[in-house]
This record gives structure tokens, C-alpha cells and sequence, in this order.
């Protein structure tokens, strides 16, 4: 969520204390209601909203960052490895880890496995590893068009009408 600024906080503490709905409140300050309604539940709703509270929580999260799971296990790091090196797919991966195919059981998402592949969460592979993910792209769309019809062959509705 966005920093709201202290004033819009006030904002919807005094909304709160009028008895104003989320979307009431909403309309006042501007935005949608749903955003209000999610910072008044994440601060301990409608009887215990405190805006300066609220405030310091949200700093305090925003100061935090998260721990990849690949990172904070170093076992699962290593399966990871191993089967993206196989040529597996993080959703076979995941799926695998979740039943507990290679005697190893694990709850992580294949959208996990993607993101920590990735450029900017590589920290747990070795370097330069990708896991072959550009390359089998490439393969896929070779010898087609990026929308799957073969190059060089005119597509139907790009031929020029018959003259009848």
C-alpha cells in the first residue's frame, strides 16, 4: 500500500468517530473506499484506530524487507538447483516439492521459484545459472511468428480480397 500522509489518516479517524461509512470516508478524502477499509482493518478496525499509530506501524513495515525463502534455506536451495539444472519447471518444482517426490517436502510457489531465478533475485544460484528458462523461450518460438503462425506464411485475414 502507498504511505497515505498523516493528514488523510486524521481524516479517516474523524470519519470513524462521525459513524461515516468506508465509502463515505472515501468520498471525502478522495480515494477509493476499499483502501480505507483495508488501513482501518490492518490497525485494529473501527473501535481501536489510532491515525499516529497507524502511521509508525505502516513506517515500520515499509523499513522491513523480506527473506526469500531460498535464501533462509539453504537445503531447498539446493533441490531447487538440482532440478532446474534437470531442466525441470518451477511449476514441476513446486508441485513435486508439495507431495514429496524426491523424498523432500516443501511449500513454495512456482511464482517464488520465478522471481528468485530471475535478474534481481539470483542470490541463492550460482553465477550465471538461469535454469535455461531464456533458452527454452527461444526454442518455443523458433521457426513461428510470435503469435504462432509460420513465418513467411501470410496470415488469412491480412490476404488481400478476391475480386469476384
Amino acid at each position: 500500500m502507498a504511505a497515505l500522509p498523516l493528514t488523510m489518516r486524521e481524516g479517516i479517524r474523524v470519519g470513524i468517530e462521525r459513524r461515516k461509512t468506508d465509502s463515505q470516508i472515501g468520498d471525502r478524502l478522495g480515494r477509493h473506499r476499499c483502501k480505507f477499509n483495508a488501513e482501518i482493518n490492518r490497525n485494529d478496525g473501527r473501535d481501536g484506530y489510532v491515525a499516529v499509530a497507524a502511521r509508525l506501524r505502516a513506517d515500520g513495515e515499509r523499513g522491513q524487507s523480506k527473506i526469500l525463502r531460498l535464501v533462509a534455506d539453504p537445503v531447498l536451495a539446493a533441490h531447487v538447483t538440482t532440478r532446474l539444472e534437470a531442466k525441470d519447471s518451477p511449476m514441476t518444482i513446486s508441485t513435486e516439492l508439495a507431495r514429496g517426490v524426491h523424498d523432500i517436502t516443501a511449500s513454495i510457489s512456482h511464482e517464488s521459484i520465478y522471481r528468485d531465478v530471475s535478474a534481481h533475485g539470483r542470490r541463492w544460484l550460482r553465477r550465471g545459472f538461469t535454469g535455461g528458462a531464456a533458452a527454452a523461450n527461444t526454442v518455443r518460438h523458433q521457426g513461428s511468428s510470435r503469435h504462432g503462425w509460420p513465418v513467411g506464411r501470410v496470415q488469412p485475414d491480412r490476404c488481400a480480397p478476391q475480386d469476384r
